[in-house]
């Protein structure tokens, strides 16, 4: 289920970018298995991998980490990932680089 959410979601993602937004997120033409160069057999299987490592692996452990942190400090812990997120997006559009197509 991890490979078909993941592949589908972002197939959809990337055609929107390219169809819709005239952006290519980004480009796996010329490697193998790819469909219209938004998805490819590598990404596929390294997300569906990915997701099982975080859902039987990862999500544990942090579920019992969070549950120990007081929530004034999970609060400006989300606050700290909100600002670096919000700025990512911002260098993001200022200094990206299209992918040709």
């Amino acid at each position: 289920s991890c490979a078909l959410i993941t592949g589908v979601v972002e197939y959809i993602i990337g055609y929107i970018g390219i169809y819709y937004l005239d952006m290519r997120l980004w480009d796996y033409r010329g490697l193998f298995l790819n469909f219209d160069g938004i998805i490819c057999f590598r990404s596929i299987v390294s997300f569906a991998v990915m997701g099982v490592v975080f859902h039987y692996f990862l999500e544990p452990v942090t579920e019992r980490v969070v549950g120990e942190i007081s929530k004034n400090v999970l609060h400006i812990m989300c606050f700290a990932l909100l600002f670096v997120f919000i700025l990512d997006i911002i260098f993001s559009a200022i200094y990206r680089t299209p992918i040709m197509y």
